[in-house]
C-alpha cells in the first residue's frame, strides 16, 4: 500500500510539473483523482472485507467518473477530483497535520477479522 500511495503522489506532482513546463503550448495535461471507483480494486489488492465496504459507501461508478473526466479536460482542469466526498477530503488533508492523515488512511486499509458470513458475502459478488 506504501508504493500504492507513493505513485499515485508521484502521478500528481509529475503531472503538475508538465502541466507548467508545457504552459504556453497548446498542450493541457490534467490529473484524474477518482477516489473510491466501483471496481474489483479492493479484491484484486487483497484489501480486506471491511475496507470494500466503506469503499462501497463512497464508490462511484466508472461512467461517472469518465465522464467528470472528459469534462473536466475540456475544462483544462489540473485536477479532476469527481465526487463531493473527494473534493471534500482533498480539501481537508491540505490543513490537517500529516499524522492524522496517515492515521485514517491507515486505519482504512487495516486488517481486521471479519465475520465468516461477511467474507462469503464479499467473496461471491466478485
Amino acid at each position: 500500500m506504501s508504493v500504492y500511495a507513493a505513485s499515485k503522489a508521484f502521478v500528481v506532482s509529475f503531472t503538475r510539473s508538465l502541466r507548467f513546463e508545457l504552459r504556453d503550448t497548446p498542450v493541457s495535461i490534467s490529473c484524474l483523482i477518482p477516489g473510491a471507483t466501483d471496481t474489483a480494486f479492493v479484491t484484486r489488492a487483497g484489501m480486506a472485507a471491511h475496507t470494500l465496504k466503506t469503499a462501497d459507501r463512497f464508490n462511484m461508478t466508472p461512467q461517472a467518473v469518465a465522464a467528470i473526466a472528459v469534462k473536466g479536460l475540456f475544462k483544462r482542469k489540473a485536477e479532476i477530483i469527481p465526487g463531493f466526498s473527494n473534493k471534500v477530503n482533498a480539501y481537508i488533508t491540505r490543513f490537517v497535520p500529516k499524522i492524522w492523515v496517515e492515521k485514517v488512511a491507515a486505519n482504512i486499509y487495516k486488517p481486521r477479522e471479519t465475520k465468516p458470513a461477511l467474507q462469503q458475502e464479499v467473496a461471491t459478488q466478485y
